[in-house]
């Protein structure tokens, strides 16, 4: 009977396959999933949150040439990216709660105003929902209140790239929704 892995060696980082990576999953995800579970409070969020890394990773081909190297990302990386899910939680919460704490009929403002609103930033979400992974991860954290060189730097891509996906969320976000409906996004998205 085989015990299982307890770390990787040199031949695992020269091959870095399916393989090695199985042997990475098995080494590091659980505890990633309790670092996750420190910042988050909550394990299904964890538990999404190491798994978001590690399909990341498998879709980035992402290497390295030691286990230091490895460990300083892992832990790095699933920081990050709580981070950025708290941040995205706090905005969708924001909105949740804005619409309960939404003016009423009775104070004297028009109920179809409110809808009007609420169906823009439903189409909003689904728009952004719709764009490329990049895109989308840009965009997200532009709507997050994260500056160029914030989600550059938690990307690990240029600013340059940061201001030129943006671009085309924004663009993209005017094709789909039009000019009258994109006018009133930018109330949620500046």
């Amino acid at each position: 009977m085989s015990h299982p892995p307890t770390k990787l060696n040199e031949d695992d980082f020269r091959r870095w396959n399916a393989s090695t990576f199985r042997k990475l999953y098995k080494l590091y995800y659980k505890a990633l999933v309790i670092y996750a579970l420190r910042i988050l409070q909550d394990e299904n969020e964890a538990e999404d949150t190491a798994q978001e890394l590690f399909a990341l990773m498998w879709e980035r081909d992402t290497r390295f040439d030691n286990e230091v190297q490895l460990r300083a990302y892992l832990y790095r990386s699933i920081r990050n990216l709580c981070i950025k899910r708290l941040r995205h939680l706090k905005v969708v919460n924001g909105y949740a709660n804005d619409c309960l704490n939404a003016p009423r009929e009775t104070d004297g403002k028009d109920p179809n105003d409110q809808l009007e609103i609420e169906e823009v930033y439903r189409q909003l979400l689904l728009t952004v929902e719709r764009m490329p992974q990049r895109q989308r991860e840009v965009f997200e954290m532009h709507m997050d209140g994260m500056s160029n060189a914030e989600i550059a730097e938690a990307m690990r891509i240029s600013a340059e790239t940061v201001k030129v996906q943006k671009h085309r969320a924004l663009r993209r976000l005017r094709e789909q929704l039009g000019d009258g409906q994109f006018s009133l996004i930018t109330i949620f998205i500046v």
